[in-house]
This record gives C-alpha cells, sequence and structure tokens, in this order.
C-alpha cells in the first residue's frame, strides 16, 4: 500500500513539475537585405625624429582628413577610433635601435552612397590616410528591420508550442516568460573588396561589390499548461 501511495505521489509530482515547467520554445527567423552603407577603419600616420614633430605632422593630416570628411556630412559620417603616440624601432643584425616617433589615428568612416567610395578614398589617400581595414557593409534601416523579424520571431514561437502543445494532448496558456538570444551582428554575405590604384580610381565600374546584409532574430518563450 505504501509503494502504491509512493507510485501516485511521483507521479503526480512528475504531473506538477511538468505544468510548471511548461512548454518552453524557440523562434528564430532571418532576413537577407541589400546593404545601403559602407564602414571603413582608416589610419593616418606620421613618422618623424622627436615625439613633437610627430605629434605636430600627425594632428595635421588628421585636422586635413576631418576637415574634408565633415563637409561631406550628406554623404559621411566619421568618429575618431584611437589615438596613439610612440616610439618607432628598426632591428638590425639582432639589435634594437629606435628611428623616430610614430603618431597614429585610426578613424571610421560611414559611406551613405557607394557611388562616392573611389571619390572619397583618393582625396583621403591624397590628404595622408595611409591604411584602411576592417571594411563592413551595413544596412541603414536594421532596427526597423530587426523590430519585424521580432513579430515573425514570436508568431513562430507560438505555433511551436501550439504544435506541441496538440501532441501531448494538453492546453496551451499564457507565456510566462520571454527572452531574445544573444545579440549576433549582422553579417555580410559573400562580400567583395577593391581597393583601385591610384591611376583612374574613379574611372570605369564599380569599385566595390556589396552583398546582402544578413540580420537574424531569436526568441524563447516558455508558455504554460493550463489545468485541466
Amino acid at each position: 500500500m505504501k509503494r502504491a501511495l509512493l507510485t501516485v505521489g511521483l507521479s503526480l509530482l512528475g504531473v506538477l513539475t511538468f505544468a510548471q515547467e511548461g512548454i518552453q520554445v524557440t523562434g528564430k527567423v532571418v532576413r537577407y537585405v541589400e546593404s545601403d552603407e559602407m564602414v571603413l577603419s582608416t589610419s593616418i600616420s606620421a613618422t618623424e625624429e622627436t615625439v613633437a614633430e610627430a605629434f605636430a605632422e600627425g594632428t595635421k593630416k588628421s585636422r586635413a582628413v576631418l576637415s574634408y570628411l565633415q563637409s561631406l556630412e550628406d554623404v559621411c559620417e566619421v568618429q575618431t577610433q584611437q589615438i596613439r603616440l610612440s616610439e618607432k624601432f628598426e632591428y638590425h643584425s639582432g639589435r634594437q635601435s629606435r628611428i623616430g616617433f610614430i603618431a597614429e589615428q585610426r578613424i571610421s568612416i560611414r559611406i551613405k552612397d557607394f557611388d562616392q567610395y573611389p571619390i572619397i578614398m583618393e582625396k583621403l589617400i591624397a590628404l595622408g590616410v595611409d591604411g584602411v581595414s576592417n571594411v563592413e557593409f551595413v544596412y541603414s534601416k536594421e532596427n526597423e528591420v530587426r523590430e519585424q523579424l521580432r513579430l515573425e520571431a514570436i508568431e513562430v514561437a507560438v505555433k511551436k508550442a501550439e504544435i506541441v502543445a496538440s501532441g501531448l494532448g494538453v492546453q496551451l496558456g499564457t507565456a510566462q516568460s520571454y527572452s531574445e538570444g544573444s545579440y549576433v551582428p549582422p553579417m555580410m554575405e559573400n562580400v567583395m573588396y577593391e581597393m583601385k590604384s591610384m591611376d583612374g580610381m574613379s574611372d570605369g565600374g564599380p569599385a566595390i561589390s556589396p552583398a546582402k546584409t544578413k540580420i537574424e532574430m531569436e526568441v524563447h518563450v516558455r508558455f504554460a499548461i493550463l489545468a485541466e
């Protein structure tokens, strides 16, 4: 008798635990959109014999570059990322020798018109930009797309929960918890990037070939199970 009561008790406990945990589902949607902006990480550097000279020359170049970019406010956004001033060394026959000081500034540039890219780059190089890295293509209305994807992901989660509830023979209750997956930065698919030579940089075909941007949204929802 005690064993029977124990078995019934464990069964009820299992049902109770199942009801408390509810039904947990994930809804995920992905959308590909045409990139309409590009972000470049550029660098400006100056190497001189003294730290003061390096700083002065680096500042001169940076001011010229920033002044030019700020004049293009309709097609460009600019932000200083890093400023560095340090010694510069060379190695000869295993020995280190200081050759001067280097001043460097990294600037992030967002270009809103792809057609302006070769023209802007040609001018930037002439003004002293000597490095480009971390080219990223983005979509300017990403936040709006993510809001729509959020609703779609929730719909996917609800449908999944309804299917699970139907299969288990239980009635689906209200949502008890909600969370979103860790943020995944937009990804670029098959992006090609080419930097033209100075000769004829602004002529001919396109200098870049941006592909679509991948935007994802994932939600996690736990639904209650209604008591019979």
